[in-house]
C-alpha cells in the first residue's frame, strides 16, 4: 500500500516538474521576444477569451494588438481549439 502511494506521488511530482520546465522555457522565449519588440519600439496588448467547453473541447480566442509609431495599429486574431 505504501509503495503504491509513493508511485502515485512520484508520478504527480514528475508532471509538476514537466510543467515547471515548460513554463520556464516559455517565459524565456517571451522575454526574448519582448526584448526585440522593445528595441524597435513596438508594444502589444493581448486579450484571451475562453469560450464554453463543449464535449471536452475548449475554444480559446486570442486577440493580439500590436502598436508601432510607424504603422499605427495592427490586430491579429487567433482561434485555438483544445
Amino acid at each position: 500500500m505504501i509503495a503504491a502511494g509513493f508511485s502515485f506521488l512520484g508520478a504527480a511530482y514528475s508532471k509538476l516538474n514537466k510543467y515547471r520546465r515548460e513554463n520556464k522555457k516559455a517565459e524565456l522565449e517571451k522575454n526574448k521576444i519582448d526584448e526585440v519588440l522593445n528595441k524597435y519600439g513596438i508594444s502589444y496588448q493581448e486579450n484571451f477569451e475562453f469560450k464554453e467547453k463543449i464535449h471536452g473541447t475548449q475554444e480559446v480566442n486570442v486577440n493580439v494588438e500590436f502598436k508601432n509609431w510607424r504603422k499605427g495599429k495592427t490586430t491579429n486574431t487567433y482561434k485555438f481549439d483544445y
